[in-house]
This record gives structure tokens, sequence and C-alpha cells, in this order.
């Protein structure tokens, strides 16, 4: 789904075990890192937001069409480093 306002609206209410197994609810502190970045660094062209994913941790992945580039947001709001 696109990064979009509604998109992570729909993130912001999963529930404990979304997933079907334990995966955590998406921290608002994730929703609000991702707001942040959109606003400072994305367009609003629909065609060049990444998609939102979900994380069983609790945070959201950035994925960019093609999936040539992702953005792991933790939990805490801050950018997972893999």
């Amino acid at each position: 789904m696109k990064c979009t306002d509604e998109n992570l609206r729909e993130l912001a209410e999963l529930k404990a075990g979304w997933n079907s197994y334990k995966a955590k609810p998406i921290d608002p502190r994730a929703i609000r890192a991702v707001k942040e970045f959109r606003i400072m660094y994305l367009t609003e062209r629909d065609d060049l937001l990444p998609n939102a994913v979900p994380t069983v941790g609790g945070g959201i992945m950035l994925v960019w069409e093609g999936e040539r580039y992702t953005l792991n947001i933790g939990p805490d709001g801050e950018q997972v480093k893999e």
C-alpha cells in the first residue's frame, strides 16, 4: 500500500497478532517518523511514493517500486540499520 495518510492510518489500526502470529501493533512513533520523512524528503506524486509495509516488530518498511530500495523504521521511530 502506498505511503499515504489513509494507508498509514490503516497501519496504525493493526492489532497485536495482525499476521495471525505474534506480530506487534505498529508503534505510533514509527507512524510519526514515516510522516516526517515523507514531508521532508518525498514528493506528493503518488506514483513516486514508496509502499508502506508493516513489520512484525511494530515498525514500518518503506519499499520503492521494484523493491530496489528500502528504508526500515523501527517501532521507536529510528532507522533500522541492517
